[in-house]
């Protein structure tokens, strides 16, 4: 489900962070948006049973999204994610982090699911997940495996691609998620 809200006029939010005029005000980052976004949406997530596996504020094409991934051990249902979506949206009006237009976004994180947080690491521990790297390791950019382990002190994870294990530190990895097989699920 995609809504639009207009919380204000003005222009979209740059990277970097502006003052404007006289007001003292400073304007907050894609990132600690996103971050304002999150502390908003845990609580209403919860409320309704859910979980937020992420949150995330962009510019697609002209537009800014403020894009809410919801979750449940159960899965999401279109009814999770426009209850999710009536119960954030006042919410967000009423803190107004953002300055100027920006659609709402309410999804699941699908099947193929973004890793990009310590949380998200842990939370796939003996999933098999898909990274692509900025520098080959061993001649391959691309590894599929399962993630045996994730260590948050030494910012590394244990991929074990049914011959061995391969140690990556994350900031080596340009891209991570879960990995679905569709072809062997058909063959089923």
């Amino acid at each position: 489900m995609q809504e639009n809200i207009n919380n204000g006029a003005g222009s979209p939010i740059n990277e970097k962070p502006d003052y404007s005029e006289g007001t003292g005000k400073r304007r907050l980052s894609s990132a600690e948006i996103a971050d304002v976004a999150r502390e908003i949406g845990e609580p209403a997530a919860e409320s309704l049973g859910l979980y937020l596996w992420d949150c995330e504020y962009s510019k697609e094409g002209r537009e800014w999204v403020l894009s809410y991934r919801i979750d449940s051990e159960e899965g999401v249902t279109l009814d999770d994610c426009e209850a999710f979506y009536n119960a954030v949206a006042p919410l967000l009006d009423r803190a107004d982090p953002i300055d100027g237009s920006y659609e709402l976004s309410v999804t699941s994180p699908g099947i193929e699911r973004n890793i990009r947080t310590p949380e998200h690491y842990e939370a796939c521990v003996g999933v098999k997940i898909q990274v692509k790297l900025y520098a080959a390791v061993g001649g391959r950019k691309i590894i599929v495996g399962l993630l045996t382990s994730y260590d948050e002190e030494r910012k590394t994870i244990v991929l074990n691609d049914g011959s061995s294990d391969i140690e990556l530190p994350l900031d080596k990895i340009s891209r991570a998620n879960v990995y679905y097989d569709f072809e062997e699920d058909l063959k089923k």
